[in-house]
């Protein structure tokens, strides 16, 4: 099964995503803040990331920083699922590096959807990489 990890302090969401994705097929890891959460990417190798912006200890988007700053974990798809709405908030995660931003309140259809598409495109992105490409992962 494939491994998506949710980064989200808010239980509710936790859940709700949780069981969407877990019976749309996909594994969910769950962390409630950013504490760790690279050495668990690296660890893990999810196939795709959910992250909030807004968390206790580390924000989302120093967490995003992080990923796109790891030698291994760089090319891990990100998507940004935040209540922060407004064109600055997407900027700035757009910016540090999401692949894709999603605003609360969701439908669990459309998100599932946005997964699939850009786990299939990050997959294809890697198996259509040169083999020099590859070796610098």
């Amino acid at each position: 099964m494939t491994l998506v990890l949710l980064i989200d302090d808010d239980p509710l969401i936790a859940d709700i995503v949780s069981a969407s994705l877990g019976n749309a097929g996909y594994t969910v890891g769950v962390l409630s803040d950013g504490r760790g959460a690279l050495q668990i990417i690296e660890f893990k190798r999810p196939a795709l990331v959910l992250l909030d912006c807004a968390m206790p200890y580390v924000p989302g988007v120093d967490v995003l920083r992080q990923i796109r700053s790891s030698r291994t974990c760089f090319s891990v798809p990100v998507l940004m699922l935040t209540a922060r709405d407004r064109p600055p908030d997407r900027d700035i995660a757009m910016r540090a590096g999401a692949t894709s931003y999603m605003c609360k309140p969701f439908d669990v259809e459309l998100l599932i959807t946005k997964i699939d598409q850009m786990i299939i495109e990050s997959q294809r992105t890697y198996y259509s990489a040169k083999p020099r490409d590859l070796a610098a992962r």
